[in-house]
């Protein structure tokens, strides 16, 4: 139905994180290529869950923002970016993805709960809900720590205390990031293997390349 697309996709936002410690240039554009097929298959198989459509528009949102966060990481490398414009850019960058990211988990999330209790598994429905809070408390922390981080940048004499809370902010929004990141990852995959089209539902398994991964995984242990 779309979900091992946007499970794909999905992965390569763990580039958004990594871009901030500068092992990585931003591909997270190429995610959202692969997540665009995937809505566009939910779209067409749900049209009467309108949440997925509005996924699909706030995912043209967060591709905008891959695309601008590349060519900044770029024009980095390229040294076309000094000191002084990297310090307003780069926040105002990581804020504008999560509001974005986070509005489109939400749409998405809205989406997948409604379709998870007309197919009969509300367990699933359950967790679309935490990892929609999760979400959200990730967007907000991201916010105040950009600004934080700003705030820092630009005081002549910042107090110690200011300077260790914005540290540990940062940490902590960090690694919030990538537990959203997985957890989402995780949840999605449930999606895959467990919602299926009407119809499907007694026709013979087929094996794909997540089970040949898993597989692989599970040999060299």
């Amino acid at each position: 139905m779309g979900f091992g697309y946007l499970f794909v996709g999905y992965f390569f936002l763990i580039f958004f994180p990594l871009s901030r410690v500068d092992l990585l240039p931003n591909l997270a554009v190429i995610g959202c290529m692969f997540m665009t097929a995937g809505i566009k298959r939910l779209t067409f198989y749900c049209r009467d869950n309108r949440n997925f459509k509005r996924a699909e528009i706030s995912l043209v949102m967060l591709m905008a923002v891959s695309v601008a966060s590349l060519a900044f990481d770029i024009a980095e490398m390229c040294g076309v970016v000094t000191d002084s414009i990297e310090v307003y850019i780069d926040p105002a960058v990581n804020v504008a993805y999560a509001i974005v990211c986070c509005i489109f988990v939400f749409t998405l999330f809205c989406g997948i709960h409604k379709l998870s209790r007309e197919v009969g598994l509300p367990t699933l429905a359950k967790r679309t809900v935490w990892m929609m809070t999760v979400t959200v408390v990730y967007a907000a922390s991201e916010v105040v720590s950009c600004i934080c981080s700003l705030v820092l940048k630009l005081s002549e004499l910042p107090s110690d205390e200011f300077i260790m809370i914005t540290g540990y902010l940062g940490l902590f929004t960090f690694l919030l990031a990538y537990l959203s990141i997985f957890l989402n990852l995780a949840l999605l995959f449930t999606c895959y293997a467990r919602i299926c089209l009407e119809g499907d539902e007694d026709m013979p398994y087929h094996e794909d390349i997540f089970d040949k991964i898993i597989a692989w995984t599970k040999r060299n242990k």
